[in-house]
């Protein structure tokens, strides 16, 4: 069973764990902003969805920063009680409490999110056919609320799940026009236009992404095969010296080098190339250890 990116769902753990604390309190306390959320993604994988329940990140123990006295109206009572089955992986139950709050306040595009978002791990943990409600239920989170990030952000992770790179790309430009700070949105807005054949959008995100974090070892990586890609042959190879001076992991160094090596080879035997006819000479920018590497993991500069 493939997860998002089309990864195996238990080797790369599924959609990665939203932080649900500020998120959650936000729905609560009927804030109409997403401005109360944690900061960005850790860039860590996700817990085995077999086990995170019982040893999630702290950030997923919403139920414990639940305030009593906001708990006044039916449909914060079910989303809290929702919340809490999500963080537990009762993903039945958690969808039977959204549910509910839903035909009480249906416009609510937080409670849209979570439904979708619990849909979303049912679909990668044994219902496919979950998929499809995952994606009507982020797309209604953003019709009710445009300033959705987070729903935008995983509406376009479901989108490279299914290999749908040109949509992907741009539902995550679009949630970069509402969050342009946040290091995996700006790293996966990267890895879609790879696969949708635009590397000029590629290392536009990147080169957001570096002033955000100039020693990321992953957009430092990635940005060496975008600009092979751009036949750009010296940045790339100054992005290589900068990545080999920060990871741990010379296997990966030398398995990039030798991407590049072959994005160098395609230019002299192809020439200038056409960006309608963008391709990968080497098989696949994610295809192994050292190339893009998985979306959303742009975080994890000292594991890269």
């Amino acid at each position: 069973m493939r997860g998002i990116s089309g990864h195996t769902v238990y080797g790369r753990a599924l959609v990665r764990t939203v932080c649900l604390a500020g998120f959650g309190l936000s729905i609560l306390s009927g804030c109409q902003t997403l401005d109360g959320m944690a900061g960005a993604f850790d860039g860590t994988a996700a817990p085995d969805p077999r086990t995170a329940g019982q040893n999630g990140p702290a950030g997923l123990r919403l139920s414990k920063h639940i305030p009593l006295d906001k708990l006044d109206t039916e449909p914060r009572q079910l989303a809290a009680q929702g919340i809490k089955a999500l963080e537990e992986n009762k993903f039945e139950e958690a969808s039977l409490a959204f549910n509910q709050a839903l035909k009480l306040d249906i416009t609510n595009s937080y409670l849209q999110f979570l439904n979708a978002y619990t849909y979303h791990r049912m679909g990668d943990l044994d219902d496919a056919s979950k998929y499809t409600l995952a994606m009507e239920g982020y797309k209604l989170a953003i019709q009710f609320d445009p300033t959705n990030w987070v729903a935008r952000y995983y509406l376009g992770m479901l989108q490279l799940d299914n290999r749908n790179y040109t949509g992907a790309q741009k539902t995550f430009a679009d949630a970069v026009l509402y969050k342009s700070d946040n290091p995996d949105l700006l790293y996966d807005l990267a890895y879609a236009s790879y696969y949708a054949q635009d590397p000029v959008s590629a290392a536009g995100a990147l080169k957001r992404l570096r002033e955000l974090n100039k020693n990321d070892a992953k957009s430092l990586r990635a940005s060496a095969m975008v600009m092979a890609a751009l036949n750009r042959p010296e940045q790339s190879r100054n992005y290589l010296r900068q990545y080999a001076s920060l990871t741990k992991n010379p296997a990966g160094v030398d398995f990039l080098s030798k991407r590049l090596e072959d994005w160098q080879r395609f230019h002299e035997q192809v020439g200038k190339v056409q960006l309608a006819q963008f391709g990968d000479p080497s098989g696949g920018f994610g295809a192994a250890t050292g190339g893009f590497g998985d979306p959303g993991a742009a975080g994890a500069a000292g594991a890269a």
